[in-house]
């Protein structure tokens, strides 16, 4: 799920690891991969965004390698 505002794009991604609901915010140009940690478990998340011919996200939570 996605929303915009004038901040970017807010989203809801689930944890790989301990399963929780986070929101994140995406700068609207931002595409690729980065690590963020878990704001609950602290776990490590590879994030991937790719945007559609739309621009809006789609984004990919995996456990970080």
């Amino acid at each position: 799920m996605a929303s915009m505002d004038s901040a970017g794009d807010w989203v809801q991604v689930r944890c790989p690891y301990c399963g929780e609901v986070l929101e994140l915010v995406i700068d609207p140009l931002e595409r690729g991969t980065l690590i963020e940690d878990c704001a609950v478990c602290c776990n490590p998340c590879q994030i991937t965004i790719e945007r559609d011919e739309w621009g809006d996200p789609q984004v990919t939570v995996e456990r970080s390698q």
